[in-house]
């Protein structure tokens, strides 16, 4: 894997494709041609990047890449564009552009820094190999947008760590896709000698792992993501040692007992998914969220529990609950003029909180239905609801086109123009609230 800290960017005299593969050939500046950009700084001088960069727009090729990206990002983009075209690395590019808004701004925050380096970007050609190299490595990799700005990241405070593979052979879904995730989250956060440590295990200590770092309710990176991340100096840091705790107790336990506790939570995982039809299956990892995660902590007996709460995917089912919750209004009411609640908002509309009470008693009213209903805080309710309604949204309102959760897509700003929304321009609107 080919993550972590991004290399020195190639020397003015970076080869062009076909070069490369002449270990032997030197290649001068004045010998090849020079990419648009370069020409462009060449007349124009270093003093007036400015006037470069707008006209970059009026000469960079068509891209996609751009899309839901910010206004810093897409520049460079369109920058990468132009040198990308000049280099021949057409198909390469095409592999860029089908990366996820999160997989490209992960590979360009490794490669540029958070906020873009431009100076570099045109005065240098990357190293299209190690990119080609990086993609092969990011693609396989599920990030939420924005996730990339808000995961701690070691290199981003000059600590050079070294980076490990696990091996995720023999892993199925969804036990590959988050057993990846927790790879790449590990090199960017310095924990290759635990990721180590991990990659001994058998294919079902990982399986159990999972499930003990997941909680209750079916597996998903996002339920597992946000029962093991933490908040320190603005940044999203794994809990490592969590994650140490829980491999000790899978390192004691023998294969038999292994087997048997996988076999339980498995069972138990079954009888709470819904029945459903197949396109409703579609609906990845959804599935009762919201149910407390400490219990298979213990891997407690829930059998003779008959009151667990409703779940947050049956509640957001309802597009009148939904609306509710979004608009703060009924949905008979969906003519008027209406705006989208924050996330305060959104939190109090979901627990019901009583605004009646002082400030002081609402917020001991909100904790106490936090602990109520299962959630570890606030911040992990806010990011199930918010992945939960892209889902639903994606699903009902796009896929299946039900008529309210159309509606709710309208509301949203989110049907603008003839060009159908897709799952990452739905979630891009969603994680701003």
């Amino acid at each position: 894997m080919v993550l972590g800290l991004r290399k020195s960017p190639a020397p003015n005299g970076q080869l062009s494709s076909k070069e490369r593969d002449q270990p032997n050939s030197v290649t001068k500046p004045s010998q090849r041609e020079l990419s648009p950009v370069w020409r462009l700084q060449q007349s124009i001088g270093n003093k007036a990047l400015s006037l470069l960069l707008q006209h970059i727009p009026h000469t960079a090729p068509m891209t996609t890449a751009t899309e839901g990206m910010n206004v810093q990002f897409k520049q460079l983009i369109l920058v990468l564009a132009l040198q990308a075209q000049q280099a021949g690395e057409g198909m390469m590019w095409t592999q860029f552009e089908a990366l996820s808004v999160g997989q490209r701004q992960s590979l360009l925050m490794q490669w540029y820094g958070e906020n873009g380096d431009f100076t570099t970007a045109i005065s240098t050609l990357p190293d299209w190999k190690q990119w080609q190299e990086m993609i092969t490595s990011v693609k396989k990799i599920t990030l939420q947008p924005e996730e990339p700005y808000s995961e701690a990241d070691v290199s981003s405070l000059g600590v050079n760590q070294p980076q490990y593979q696990m091996n995720s052979a023999g892993l199925l879904v969804p036990y590959h896709e988050t057993w990846l995730w927790l790879n790449y989250k590990g090199n960017k956060q310095g924990q290759a000698h635990l990721l180590q440590r991990l990659d001994r295990l058998s294919i079902l200590k990982r399986q159990l792992l999972l499930h003990k770092l997941n909680g209750a309710g079916q597996l998903s990176l996002y339920q597992l993501s946000n029962n093991i991340t933490i908040e320190e100096h603005l940044k999203q840091w794994i809990d490592w040692s969590r994650i140490e705790e829980a491999l000790h107790a899978i390192n004691n336990l023998n294969d038999q007992q292994v087997e048997r506790q996988l076999e339980a939570v498995q069972q138990v995982n079954n009888t709470i998914l819904p029945e459903s039809d197949s396109e409703h299956d579609e609906m990845e990892e959804s599935v009762d969220r919201d149910l407390s995660w400490l219990s298979y902590f213990g891997f407690e007996d829930q059998s003779e529990d008959s009151n667990q709460p409703v779940s947050m995917e049956q509640i957001l089912q309802d597009p009148e609950k939904m609306f509710h919750l979004l608009f703060g209004v009924h949905f008979d009411n969906k003519k008027q003029i209406i705006t989208v609640g924050n996330r305060d908002q959104l939190i109090d509309r979901f627990l019901e909180v009583d605004h009646k009470l002082l400030p002081k008693q609402q917020e001991q009213q909100r904790m106490q239905k936090l602990k109520e209903y299962g959630y570890a805080s606030v911040n992990q309710l806010l990011m199930l609801l918010k992945i939960t309604m892209i889902d639903i949204l994606y699903h009902l309102g796009v896929t299946r086109k039900d008529e309210k959760y159309i509606i709710i897509l309208q509301k949203l700003e989110l049907l603008q123009g003839k060009k159908t929304p897709t799952r990452d321009y739905i979630a891009t609107r969603i994680h701003s609230i």
